[in-house]
């Protein structure tokens, strides 16, 4: 309904309440950064042997273990790439992070490549560019070829590294003329972990932790090889690499047990020299060779795998999630105070983002780009469409990107050069084995007969506003390649009024969405005030909706 002009001279009342309440968790907005969203292949595009792409290790792990019409369909972003892309312009963002599936554009790991793959691909990035975002392209996110395991065990050789690094090269040749920000790997320990020495991701070899080691030091290696071929080749270029690391907050499991205090440092130590260390110095830190259960076998990298690796870094790449605390014996636990979200290893913890960014930055002097931040809402995927995506009934989504937000102002207001912030993901996605764990800032709708109908989170909506007018530091965006790519219109995303009214469960008009997106914004900033100031935005949100 709109509400009636009485109603809403109560409402605004109630709202200058809630705003004087709120007042000190208000949040300047960041002026100098880039913002957008991320996602990767395989768990958004589907068509996993559609024109000419062939299976990925992913897409086999997948398919043993899982219902198949999972992942082989998932949200089916390669058959919606443009519409989804315009979401981009209608919200303003200048930033977007996707990954090449390898296996579509080197169905065979090596050898010819598949035009139609390279076409896709080229086409995502005249998108995001029409679309006024600066491309980020992250080369591999834990779907190597199954041809690549099939022929000598994916990760677990060092033939790994000349295929990947050929593979690099058809990527600079093909799209190095639109994107100057490469990310090779994303989490290397996580792919290596889960993938080679547990079975939780694919190929699932359950090889322990000897099989992790080989595993990383074959990746750091990747690392480090393409970028010296890039800057061997394409110097003029001018292009900037990073490799995104998952990177937790630890906190003493007791603060004042000496011991805690100790190892919760340690963890944070090891973390750093075992994701960014060898790249900025050419070898891991000593907590990753003291490390207990592991040390006998980290690989440990040679004088001339150290002039590879030194220095090809180029700023860090910081996906940011959870927190834990740590006993003296490392084990590890959730903070007293956090909550988890839909995925239950996240214990949320926004002023862990700082404490991590800052520690960073001070130890390596480079660029921050945040290019994971997250979060899905317990019990979001059971919520019929215009309640999952309405202004989230039980404020944690909004209280998340509230804290997120302020945590990363107050890490630039502490000096830190945070260039970049990209939300996780862009849209609902196969979250590895699940699609109940619902990241997406834009929901999908996987009950609507195939539609996969895309909605706009009001969520979304409000962190768009945090950084409207901010001034991207990424540099102008380059041509597009296929200059008749337009956005919005034809297969742009719906119109900001157009999808208020699909998510609304109550039919209200257009009219009141500003207002409505300002009530969502209050209680947001309202919920980091304290109760009563929470309260009393709720109540101006009930008397104008």
């Amino acid at each position: 309904m709109v509400p009636t002009a009485a109603a809403a001279a109560v409402a605004m009342t109630v709202f200058a309440l809630a705003a004087a309440a709120a007042v000190d968790a208000a949040t300047p907005a960041v002026s100098n950064i880039a913002w957008g969203f991320a996602g990767s292949a395989f768990q958004m595009e589907g068509a996993w042997n559609t024109n000419g792409k062939k299976p990925s290790v992913a897409d086999t792990f997948s398919q043993r273990n899982f219902s198949a019409s999972w992942p082989n369909v998932g949200p089916d972003h390669y058959h919606h790439m443009p519409s989804d892309l315009a979401f981009l312009s209608q919200l303003g963002a200048t930033a977007y992070r996707f990954s090449v599936a390898w296996s579509r554009v080197l169905p065979d790991c090596t050898g010819t490549p598949n035009e139609e793959g390279i076409q896709f691909y080229s086409d995502v990035i005249d998108n995001a560019i029409a679309n006024g975002a600066q491309p980020y392209l992250t080369m591999h996110h834990w779907d190597t070829p199954q041809a690549c395991y099939e022929k000598y065990g994916g990760f677990m050789s060092p033939q790994i590294v000349d295929d990947f690094v050929a593979y690099a090269g058809l990527l600079f040749e093909r799209f190095g003329d639109r994107v100057k920000y490469w990310l090779t790997q994303n989490e290397m320990e996580s792919h290596c972990t889960k993938g080679y020495a547990v079975r939780d991701l694919g190929p699932g070899l359950g090889g322990g932790p000897a099989a992790k080691y080989q595993c990383l030091y074959n990746a750091h290696l990747i690392h480090g090889k393409v970028v010296q071929l890039a800057r061997s080749k394409y110097a003029s270029k001018g292009w900037k690499f990073g490799a995104p690391s998952i990177m937790s907050f630890y906190t003493p499991k007791d603060p004042n047990n000496p011991d805690d205090v100790k190892a919760a440092a340690f963890m944070q130590q090891r973390d750093y020299g075992l994701f960014w260390e060898p790249s900025i110095t050419g070898n891991y830190t000593p907590q990753v060779y003291e490390f207990p259960g592991e040390a006998a076998y980290v690989k440990p990298f040679t004088a001339d795998d150290a002039a590879i690796l030194k220095g090809t870094t180029d700023f860090i790449a910081l996906n940011y999630y959870t927190a834990y605390t740590v006993d003296s014996s490392y084990n590890l636990g959730q903070p007293a105070g956090t909550k988890t979200s839909a995925a239950t290893w996240q214990n949320v913890y926004a002023p862990g983002l700082r404490t991590v960014a800052n520690d960073l930055y001070n130890r390596y002097a480079l660029d921050i780009h945040i290019t994971e931040v997250g979060y899905a809402a317990p019990g979001e995927a059971d919520l019929p469409t215009a309640a999952a995506v309405a202004s989230d009934p039980t404020g944690a989504r909004l209280q998340f990107w509230t804290d997120h937000v302020a945590a990363v102002t107050q890490t630039v207001t502490d000096g830190v050069p945070v260039r970049l912030l990209l939300a996780w993901s862009l849209i609902d996605n196969f979250e590895w084995n699940t699609f109940a764990v619902r990241f997406g800032c834009v929901a999908v709708n996987y009950t609507d007969g195939g539609a996969y109908q895309r909605t706009l989170k009001d969520s979304t909506r409000w962190l768009a506003d945090q950084f409207r007018g901010a001034v991207s530091p990424l540099g102008p965006l380059a041509p597009q390649k296929n200059a008749s790519i337009t956005a919005p219109g034809g297969d742009a995303a719906p119109s900001a009024s157009a999808t208020k009214s699909t998510a609304s469960p109550t039919g209200t008009s257009s009219k009141s969405g500003a207002s409505r997106r300002a009530a969502a914004g209050v209680v947001a900033v309202a919920a980091g005030a304290g109760s009563v100031a929470a309260v009393v935005a709720a109540v101006a949100l009930a008397v104008l909706w």
